[in-house]
């Protein structure tokens, strides 16, 4: 959370459109049922070159909006977190920006919520 200048809504959308975009190619191309493992360097499956590709032309379109950060912390989560995680940007009351992470229980700790 910060309290600098709040992107316009209309600009706050865009780049969560591109975030959300980025997340399902990585998702979609890496991350499949088949290929789950692949997190942990196991995957039985070789990573495509359109798959690079894809994912490339995702990053490329924030990166080209200024947003390398937000692009690389989003990667990096999905790197080591996987497809249970996300990230988005909120206009906050102080007049900034807030970025919202979101991490699976279940992906931080390999096992499910208990009721405690």
């Amino acid at each position: 959370m910060d309290n600098g200048c709040t992107p316009s809504p209309e600009k706050l959308s865009k780049i969560n459109k591109q975030l959300t975009k980025l997340r399902q190619e990585y998702t979609h191309k890496l991350l499949t049922p088949n290929c789950l493992s692949s997190i942990d360097g196991a995957c039985e499956k070789p990573i495509r070159q359109d798959a690079d590709l894809s994912i490339r032309n995702a990053a490329e379109n924030l990166y080209a909006t200024n947003n390398i950060g937000l692009t690389n912390v989003l990667l990096r989560l999905l790197l080591n977190f996987g497809q249970k995680c996300s990230m988005e940007l909120y206009a906050n009351e102080l007049g900034g920006t807030t970025v919202h992470l979101i991490i699976s229980h279940e992906t931080l700790w390999n096992q499910k919520p208990t009721d405690t």
